[in-house]
């Protein structure tokens, strides 16, 4: 026979203490104790942030070396009316061109500033923002302004464990005769295979139960495999191509003004060598909540947002681990999950 629900034992709780532990084993517990599951919903959204890190070198005269980046949110490359001082795709191809060793020239056209002339520009208005992870209007106006891309929205029906109330397995023990009760627990505590028997010597009767529960667990949530992200054409290009160096023969008895140092770059005073890269990267922002079927009125669809449940942000392309934030994903009666009616 089952016996339960009852409290759960102090001893049996996910976080007892020692002498919580002493305490319960000194009681006699009405049989073999295990948990049961229960339906739940468990609801993911998946957004890609994507991200690219422009990284200009300058060297001046064959000085010092001299870096700056800027790292670009997605609508950098997706904005379909860029201001000319504001075009990411323009900036990207400007600066592949000027890759390479240069003589300066009395135009001032490979000068630092001229070349980048529109850098400050661009970080700007396309500079990444903190996303307001907990807020769902920050994040509909982030994806809106494409700095998110939503890749999927799921709902899958699973189980989960309720800690919130024991069973046992036990047989009534007959006036002349045995009782024996078989158990095998799952590794989550909820019964896997059980029996009870009673050898009555009087009536001759053996009463036998037998009770198989599946073993199971939250469903496996879906995954997104971190994207890895290529951006427009002309990132593309600007990734792959490198200019040949050019180099210009100047007038030897006319010497070009020296570019002046501006907006950070150094002063040029005869040769210049531009080195430039194009970086793809950004971060995956997951999210899931886990609902009791009982409280969805044993529906589960997927809904425009999972906010409100747990989530996590993982760098794309690299295998460390995510920094977890939110509340905790799994329900349970301290969480205010109400386990199912016996």
């Amino acid at each position: 026979m089952v016996l339960g629900p009852s409290a759960l034992p102090a001893a049996l709780a996910p976080n007892a203490s020692e002498a919580d532990k002493v305490a319960a084993a000194k009681k006699e517990l009405p049989g073999i104790p295990f948990y049961n599951h229960y339906g739940v919903c468990t609801k993911e959204t998946v957004w890609l942030e994507p991200q690219t890190t422009l990284t200009l070198t300058v060297t001046a005269d064959g000085g010092k070396p001299v870096t700056q980046a800027i790292t670009l949110n997605n609508q950098a490359f997706h904005d379909t009316t860029p201001t000319p001082d504001h075009n990411a795709n323009s900036l990207v191809t400007a600066l592949n061109e000027a890759q390479g060793k240069h003589q300066l020239e009395n135009t001032g056209k490979f000068c630092p500033a001229e070349v980048a002339k529109n850098w400050g520009a661009v970080r700007d208005a396309y500079k990444v923002t903190p996303i307001k992870e907990d807020s769902a209007n920050a994040i509909q106006t982030a994806e809106n302004d494409k700095a998110l891309v939503r890749v999927s929205n799921t709902a899958d029906i699973g189980t989960a464990v309720d800690y919130s109330r024991v069973y046992y397995l036990n047989a009534r023990s007959p006036l002349i005769g045995t009782g024996t009760v078989d158990a095998k627990l799952n590794s989550d505590g909820t019964l896997g295979e059980g029996s009870a028997s009673v050898d009555d010597e009087t009536l001759g009767d053996v009463l036998t139960a037998a009770a198989t529960v599946g073993s199971g667990g939250l469903t496996a949530w879906s995954t997104v495999a971190a994207a890895r992200i290529t951006g427009a054409p002309s990132i593309q290009a600007a990734a792959t191509g490198v200019a040949a160096p050019h180099v210009v023969v100047r007038d030897q008895q006319s010497k070009p003004s020296p570019c002046a140092a501006k907006d950070g770059w150094p002063e040029v005073n005869d040769n210049v060598t531009y080195e430039f890269t194009v970086t793809p990267g950004g971060f995956k922002h997951d999210y899931k909540s886990v609902t009791p079927l009982e409280q969805l009125g044993g529906k589960c669809l997927a809904s425009d947002t999972a906010v409100g449940g747990s989530y996590t942000v993982t760098p794309l392309g690299e295998d460390s681990k995510p920094e977890k934030k939110g509340a905790a994903t799994q329900p349970s009666a301290k969480d205010g999950a109400p386990a199912p009616k016996p």
